[in-house]
């Protein structure tokens, strides 16, 4: 029996963490593709302290942007039997992030839906006092857009780097995973294109470029494209459902296209990067 299903074949290559991809590698198997696993980054504690807690004070906002920031931040505050001070208020970026906060804050969690960083950022502005301490956990990689919108509201914005980065991908990797060639990439952020970047061997460098993308956000997006990667797809927003549906319709289009060129034919249908 011929398998008919969409991604049947395609050999898509997961640059995330596996245990941080949420159901994104078993629904694209579902689809038929072939599943690689190559995270790209592993992330390194920065150690907090109780000097460095002490700038959370009663009433404090803290804003966190991903999942990992939730995990860290409360991983060493339970280890240090740190206490957060009363009315202290947890704002997550997302649903997820937002849940994962509940799991581990008993007190007031606010879940900002929001697409991107910035649009977070307006709405931290739209529901806080200038004299509310906004509180930041994050990767000592984030760019500092937030940092910059917050500043510009005149609001006090500390940033609390409390884990970074590193490569978890070397060349001899790429080399290996090249021997056939992969139908997409697919990444969660920028830190992941950079490590995925910084060790593509010169002489593999267009091979690689000429690969689909598919990129989480407009930031992955932005870090993609400056890194030399022009065919690439980019989820309306930032979750695994509408990632999953970009790559589905891209994956529809080229079959369609194959389809059509085969048999000599002409069609409208054209691939999302154009």
């Amino acid at each position: 029996m011929v398998d008919t299903r969409i991604l049947c074949g395609r050999r898509v290559v997961l640059t995330r963490p596996l245990q941080t991809s949420d159901d994104l590698h078993g629904l694209l198997q579902k689809e038929g593709a072939e599943m690689i696993y190559l995270p790209c980054i592993r992330f390194h504690s920065i150690p907090l302290n109780p000097e460095r807690l002490q700038k959370i004070t009663p009433g404090s906002r803290l804003i966190f942007t991903s999942q990992v920031a939730v995990g860290e931040f409360f991983t060493q505050v339970n280890a240090l039997n740190y206490n957060l001070p009363v009315d202290v208020i947890c704002f997550g970026i997302n649903d997820k992030t937002t849940r994962l906060l509940s799991c581990h804050f008993n007190g007031k969690c606010c879940n900002a839906k929001a697409k991107d960083s910035r649009e977070f950022a307006a709405g931290i502005i739209e529901n806080s006092a200038k004299n509310d301490a906004i509180i930041h956990p994050v990767s000592r990689a984030a760019d500092a857009t937030m940092e910059a919108q917050l500043a510009a509201a005149q609001l006090s914005y500390e940033r609390l780097e409390i884990y970074e980065p590193v490569n978890a991908v070397d060349a001899k990797a790429i080399l290996l995973l090249l021997q056939v060639i992969p139908d997409l990439l697919i990444f969660y952020s920028p830190s992941a294109v950079a490590a995925f970047s910084r060790v593509v061997p010169a002489s593999c460098e267009g091979l690689v470029k000429s690969i689909f993308c598919a990129a989480i956000g407009a930031t992955t997006e932005g870090a993609l494209r400056r890194d030399g990667f022009a065919k690439i797809i980019t989820a309306g927003q930032p979750t695994t459902a509408a990632i999953l549906k970009k790559i589905i319709t891209h994956f529809q289009a080229q079959n369609a296209l194959h389809f059509f060129e085969k048999n000599n034919l002409e069609s409208d249908w054209s691939l999302d990067y154009e």
